[in-house]
């Protein structure tokens, strides 16, 4: 999983850096933020991320105008949801459900690393659905084709 970014948004900034360093632990590639505020937009994309960890928010304007971001891309990656979002997160955050997953605390290895491999096999999936639409219909060269 060394190519897997893993965006963790947590105000509380030690929790945060425990999550990143099993992160770390796991082969994946952690970007922490305590606040959707530090991540710039105009830059970056919401595919840059293979999951979200989402722990404490303390701006919920700006954390609303992130998720309005997001879901402008249907291909976004899933927000893994630290206890306190468990129940109405996917409602509060205006994410749908399926792309909502509960992360339990304290971390479990083998739960991190499972909903990353989901997250992973549907990036490909994804990626593979876009490039087999980006190619139907006939390929060649003849005067038939090209109309």
């Amino acid at each position: 999983m060394s190519e897997s970014r893993v965006l963790v948004v947590d105000a509380d900034q030690e929790r945060g850096q425990r999550i990143a360093g099993v992160l770390e632990f796991i082969d994946a590639s952690p970007r922490m933020v305590g606040g959707v505020d530090e991540v710039d937009r105009a830059k970056a994309r919401p595919g840059d991320w293979l999951a979200i960890v989402v722990g404490d928010i303390e701006d919920e304007a700006e954390w609303k105008a992130f998720c309005a971001w997001l879901s402008k891309e249907p291909l976004h990656p899933p927000l893994l949801l630290l206890p306190q979002h468990h129940a109405g997160g996917a409602r509060a955050f205006g994410i749908h459900e399926a792309l909502c997953w509960p992360l339990d605390l304290p971390l479990k290895h083998a739960q991190l690393t499972e909903l990353l491999r989901r997250a992973s096999i549907r990036q490909l999936e994804e990626a593979a659905k876009r490039e087999s639409s980006d190619t139907h219909g006939p390929t060649g060269n003849s005067p038939a084709v090209q109309r």
